[in-house]
């Protein structure tokens, strides 16, 4: 199939704030922003690593270790039995779980369809 800007111009067309109000903003948010949380992750941990070793200020280095403690929290929290860590883990989980797809989609290693199910029960 041949690439047409008209059609990529129609597919930016959704996010017309004028003409679709809040829903552009909904939309954005639910959709880009939560398939790219992984993104994000990736690139906060690297600025405040390059923060934390470049610059002065001692706020990027008090950043970067309380981020690394949560991430260790969430390795830690798979054993232990407080709801407040085990939140951690699944969300960290689930952000390692959108790296580990967004990979094996960028190979080409994906399934685009499910296994079916041995039993329901």
């Amino acid at each position: 199939m041949p690439f047409y800007f008209s059609n990529l111009i129609l597919q930016f067309a959704k996010y017309n704030f004028f003409k679709h109000g809040l829903f552009t903003l909904f939309y954005f948010s639910h959709r880009t922003l939560r398939n790219n949380l992984y993104l994000m992750h990736i690139i906060v941990f690297i600025t405040n690593l390059i923060l934390a070793f470049t610059d002065s200020n001692s706020i990027y280095v008090f950043l970067f270790i309380v981020q690394l403690m949560i991430y260790l929290l969430a390795l830690v929290a798979r054993n232990l039995n407080n709801k407040y860590l085990k939140f951690i883990s699944y969300y960290v989980m689930t952000i390692l779980a959108q790296l580990i797809g967004a990979y094996r989609e960028s190979t080409g290693k994906s399934k685009p369809f499910w296994e079916k199910a041995e039993s329901t029960r």
